[in-house]
Formats: C-alpha cells, structure tokens, sequence
C-alpha cells in the first residue's frame, strides 16, 4: 500500500488533521476492512456500520497508535472487534421467531419441516439456555468452534464439550 517511510508522514498528516490524508487512507482501505467486517457480521449493514465506527475511531484516536507502520493492523483489530460487537449484540436480541424448530431444521436439513415437526423443535429449543441457543445458532449457520468461543468469551475447550452436549440433546430430542 505504502512504503515504509510514508507510513510516519500518514500518521502525522492524520494526526494535525489532514482531511485529504483521512481521505486517502479511506479509499485505500474501505473494500478491505468492508470484506474483514463482513467475514466476521455476515451482512451487509452491520458490515458498513462496523466500518464507519473503525474510522471514526481512527479519527478520533489516531494520537493513541504509537507506530506509523502498524496502523493497517491498528485498522484491522478495531474493525473486527466492532464486527464481533455488533455481532454478540445482535446474538443477544434474538427473536422468538427464530426459536422455531424451523429455523434450525431449515438450516440443517435445507428443506421445510412439516407443522409438527416444527413444534417439536420450537418445545426443544425453549427448554435450552440462552447460552446454548446461541451455540447451537451460530454453530448452525456455519461458525467454526474456535470464532464461535471468542463471539461468546468461553474457552475453545468448553465451547466444544457444551457444542458436543447440546447437539446430542438435540439429537436424542429430534428422534424421540
């Protein structure tokens, strides 16, 4: 992107105000942290919303980033940490809609369940914490164990062993 001795001028620019050096910075870097937020929130508008708070915090708190050459990864760590905000605050406020049998099987079979069959699952998923919903949710629609752990600050270990637990509940459940 830049060489090494134009990352200290970047910094200073941004640091006595140059709104073309914002600007720049901007253009340079907005597909690339747009596409780490996206990764992360998997939607369009959380992804932009996580990009304009990653600038504006740049703007705000460009004083606070001691070396020039890091300000890439400075950017990268503020986006993704805005993303998995946004992401464990959505987590947080899901509806009852999506406690529906439906929801899940929908996920996991790729088809729609009949009437019954989704009664059953919505019964089950009443019964779990909202911790292991929100496992079982995120676990669903593809996360890994490991982004899965951080999105909900357990360890790799127990996030596993609660996954193991709640996935053969829900199992047992579905087939009896």
């Amino acid at each position: 992107m830049w060489k090494t001795n134009e990352y200290e001028t970047l910094l200073a620019n941004l640091r006595n105000g140059d709104n073309a050096t914002y600007e720049n910075l901007v253009k340079v870097t907005i597909s690339w942290l747009k596409s780490t937020a996206f990764s992360i929130v998997r939607n369009k508008a959380d992804a932009e919303d996580a990009v304009a708070e990653t600038y504006a915090e740049l703007f705000t708190k460009c004083n606070k980033i001691r070396d020039a050459k890091t300000i890439l990864a400075w950017l990268k760590t503020v986006v993704s940490n805005k993303s998995l905000n946004i992401l464990k605050k959505n987590s947080r406020s899901a509806t009852a809609k999506e406690k529906t049998l439906e929801y899940f099987v929908n996920l996991y079979k790729g088809s729609v369940p009949d009437p019954y069959e989704t009664a059953q699952v919505m019964f089950y998923l009443t019964k779990l914490s909202d911790e292991e919903y929100r496992l079982l949710k995120f676990r669903y629609e593809g996360y890994s164990i490991s982004k899965i752990s951080r999105l909900m600050s357990l360890s790799y270990g127990k996030t596993q062993r609660l996954l193991v637990k709640v996935q053969e509940k829900y199992i047992n459940f579905y087939k009896n």
